[in-house]
């Protein structure tokens, strides 16, 4: 697969809702190893500004800020917190 497609299919997941569900995924999995893979998954997709503004107008960067607190927070969750914190930095402009 090209990367225009790659794109292209991305976009399209993203209108499908995709980025909301993982948002909400990313909500429910504060404090659970759900937490990693949502971000991970949510930081896979934001390929564009088209998927990234969109990642931020469903919740996004609310919910990567209260997943970076609470990572602090229960103190071994280095990996969600730079996952978070990278997610954050690709969406932070929108």
């Amino acid at each position: 697969m090209n990367i225009s497609n790659k794109t292209k299919n991305l976009r399209t997941f993203a209108k499908l809702g995709i980025a909301r569900a993982l948002t909400e995924a990313l909500q429910a999995g504060i404090g659970s190893n759900t937490l990693v893979s949502a971000s991970i998954a949510l930081k896979s997709i934001a390929v564009n500004d088209e998927i990234c503004k969109y990642i931020a107008e469903s919740g996004g960067i609310d919910t990567l800020l209260r997943c970076i607190d609470d990572s602090g927070e229960q103190g071994n969750k280095k990996t969600a917190a730079k996952t978070c914190c990278s997610l954050l930095s690709k969406i932070s402009d929108f």
